[in-house]
């Protein structure tokens, strides 16, 4: 994290009445105001895709029978390790040849086209899709892709390279309109394109904004690229749209029997993408790994299987590459973005454990305790207080902290036992008593 940058004071409910921070808490607070990201709801996170290298010799014979295929021409099938494959031409993948099985959700590329074929070289690369990954755990991902790679092989091929795109899903949170002024990278490249009617591709080689900001594409895809897209309208155009609705509604909400996906609403994917020679750095000592907890000897970076192990200094690393900041008027007073820090801070990745649920337990006060209620409206106001909001920035926040339908309860209660009418006025107005005696009374240094 760049020194120069802030960090904001983080609460929850709980944590206001104790009067202390809570580093998982979803209320952001800082001089430059307040921002409450309870309603961002992640549905999903894990790698989206694997591409991992493979170097040796190449079994002559299977090769000489994928290239006669290939020269029948268009149509021609493949059977290898039991499954079906259609053969097609490496295009620009740098390789001759394509083995591809979507249904299967893996890409097979054979035969490099930058080494002789009698070589030992890096001959195959082996793509593997969302739908692959998402049942299988690190190990079997590993296991299933070794077992694959070395049907084209003399002998046991080594792992070379390995590239990985991680993602998050989320609901309740969408660029803001200045995301591309505010976000401070050193990539050089930007794709973004403005059209109405929306077409679908490979977002690795191009990104589009749709309306007002559908997608970005941020770095070049020889390095760690930022992708940001409305993923629901993607995975429409892919014909992926229920497979990933599945996913979704595996996430439990707060109510356990209840999704956290809300039909309908938009989900906004934030992808990660480390080619090859980025992992390849970092297994070669690259001293700014340590930053993130990397263990940089070795050549665990050359397979899935050992950057499954540091996925969540990968998370970090990468968005401190591309990294959202928000400024005060001035410019001078620079604080992360609070969606950036909850993503740095609480967006756990860990290896790919397979088909597996996860529900987030939240620790509420419990309504009906107005003590603890009124010590954590206390406490909020005095954070209000020493960062010099004015009384009417204080009471827009507190509408927006999470308290304050129970804050309102409280003042119906207590006007319904004095037989008074209540109105909103009287949450004002104790508010703005309430700044005055914290700042009078030194509570707000």
């Amino acid at each position: 994290m760049n020194k120069q940058v802030r960090l904001w004071d983080r609460y929850s409910v709980q944590s206001l009445m104790e009067n202390k921070q809570d580093p998982n808490g979803r209320l952001f607070l800082s001089e430059l105001g307040q921002c409450n990201l309870e309603g961002v709801r992640v549905l999903h996170q894990g790698l989206d895709t694997v591409k991992q290298l493979y170097t040796g010799t190449l079994q002559a014979d299977l090769l000489e029978t994928i290239e006669s295929l290939y020269l029948e021409g268009f149509g021609e099938c493949i059977e290898l390790a039991g499954h079906p494959w259609a053969i097609g031409s490496g295009g620009a993948s740098g390789y001759q040849f394509r083995l591809q099985n979507s249904d299967l959700g893996l890409i097979c590329f054979v035969k490099s086209r930058y080494a002789d074929k009698a070589d030992s070289a890096s001959h195959v690369k082996i793509e593997a899709s969302p739908h692959w990954l998402y049942p299988r755990s690190h190990d079997q991902i590993a296991k299933e892709l070794n077992a694959l790679a070395r049907h084209f092989f003399i002998s046991h091929p080594a792992t070379s390279g390995v590239a990985v795109h991680m993602c998050i899903d989320v609901q309740g949170w969408e660029p803001p309109r200045d995301f591309q002024d505010r976000l401070v990278t050193r990539a050089r490249r930007i794709v973004s394109h403005d059209s109405q009617k929306l077409l679908y591709w490979d977002l690795g080689e191009v990104a589009s904004t749709y309306n007002r900001g559908q997608s970005y594409l941020v770095g070049s895809a020889a390095s760690v690229q930022l992708a940001v897209y409305r993923k629901d309208v993607q995975a429409k155009a892919i014909d992926k749209l229920d497979f990933w609705q599945d996913v979704w509604k595996r996430t439990p909400g707060e109510d356990f029997d209840k999704p956290a996906y809300q039909e309908g609403k938009p989900v906004w994917r934030l992808e990660l993408r480390f080619h090859h020679s980025v992992l390849a750095e970092f297994g070669r000592g690259v001293a700014q790994g340590m930053e993130y907890g990397f263990t940089l000897q070795g050549n665990v970076w050359s397979g899935v299987l050992g950057v499954s192990q540091h996925l969540q200094g990968l998370w970090k690393y990468g968005l401190n590459s591309f990294r959202l900041e928000t400024r005060n008027e001035s410019g001078f007073i620079r604080y992360l973005d609070p969606m950036w820090q909850l993503l740095i801070e609480s967006v756990e990745f860990s290896a790919p454990r397979g088909d597996v649920m996860y529900k987030r337990v939240k620790k509420t006060p419990g309504l009906g305790n107005e003590k603890n209620l009124m010590l954590a409206v206390g406490n909020l106001l005095s954070i209000y207080a020493r960062n010099r909001f004015t009384p009417a920035r204080a009471f827009k926040c507190l509408q927006d902290s999470g308290v304050y339908e129970d804050l309102e309860r409280y003042f119906e209660n207590r006007a319904y036992s004095r037989l008074a009418r209540y109105k909103e006025s009287d949450i004002f107005e104790f508010v703005c008593k309430s700044l005055q005696l914290r700042t009078l009374y030194g509570k707000a240094a």
